[in-house]
């Protein structure tokens, strides 16, 4: 990953009337990573995503793609990013082949048979790929829109909330193939997601944006790195246990005890410290496991801004 910008925002704004869907925007995003767009419902996600698309004309604002201005190059930009935006949209008595070709037909790049082969079989679409779109599943055409975002082979990957409808598995699945077209194929991924545990996940990079503005952008590392980590302790002697975190200077830290579980909020290296601690006390530690809290994170930075 490079500092090199594949996507650089400078002031953005879009009004529908005296409404600010957007004002003001500021974003910055390097080559080769995954980038989390976060905000509340009408934070104005979609409007930046579709104004980065020239699907709607920006109020006023810059916005330069691969170093160029968007609207001064749209055909060439344009042809190099690939989407999905709400909800993919297909020909539903056609095949799931037939869509990709009509798609890489429109796409303004040579894309050959073999070439949609591979995509059907990246998204594991490849053994239902002549089979009517109207067919599928939620979750399979989720993928087949993942599949007419990259079918072009892309440099710049913007994905609108793609996960929506998806089941714990369909989610885990999209996940990786997220993960692969970035470690793997380098591509540049901007996404939007509701779900905060997803984009904590995957992220490189995450801005926060509210009321059209952004509030808050950075490396996802650097800006959860002083955030406490909810950590969880299975032990085997959990009423020693509690007694030894109530008698520690951590006894303000216990958030919630349940059967051999106790919770509590700390950073890194209070951690190592209460690990030492339990052990100390007699205890068996049989599972640690400790994640940030990204939403906690959000609505704190959120609620701020309001």
């Amino acid at each position: 990953m490079t500092d090199l910008p594949v996507l650089k925002i400078k002031g953005l704004a879009k009004h529908f009337g005296h409404i600010k869907a957007v004002d003001g925007l500021n974003l910055h995003v390097s080559k080769g990573e995954i980038f989390g767009l976060l905000g509340h419902n009408g934070a104005g996600k979609s409007t930046t995503m579709r104004m980065l698309l020239s699907l709607i004309k920006p109020t006023s604002g810059r916005i330069e793609v691969f170093g160029s201005e968007l609207y001064s190059n749209r055909e060439k930009i344009l042809s190099d990013i690939g989407s999905i935006i709400e909800k993919p949209d297909f020909y539903p008595w056609l095949s799931a082949k037939t869509n990709l070709e009509l798609f890489a037909a429109l796409s303004r790049k040579p894309v050959s048979k073999n070439r949609i082969s591979q995509t059907l079989e990246f998204v594991g679409l490849a053994a239902r790929a002549g089979d009517k779109v109207k067919t599928y599943s939620h979750g399979m055409k989720q993928r087949l829109g993942l599949a007419q975002a990259i079918v072009h082979d892309p440099a710049l990957i913007i994905l609108d909330e793609p996960s929506n409808g998806l089941d714990p598995k369909g989610i885990i699945e999209l996940r990786e193939l997220i993960l692969h077209l970035k470690n793997d194929l380098g591509k540049t991924v901007i996404l939007s997601s509701h779900i905060l545990s997803e984009v904590e996940l995957i992220a490189d990079s995450m801005a926060i944006i509210h009321n059209g503005r952004t509030i808050i952008e950075g490396s996802v590392a650097k800006l959860l790195s002083d955030e406490n980590l909810l950590v969880r302790f299975f032990v085997s002697n959990p009423a020693k246990a509690k007694s030894a975190i109530e008698s520690s200077v951590f006894a303000g830290k216990l958030i919630e005890m349940h059967n051999n579980e106790l919770i509590l909020e700390l950073n890194n290296q209070d951690t190592s410290r209460v690990i030492r601690l339990l052990l100390d006390s007699g205890n068996d530690l049989q599972q640690v496991i400790s994640r940030r809290r990204l939403e906690e994170y959000f609505l704190k930075i959120t609620s701020a801004a309001s």
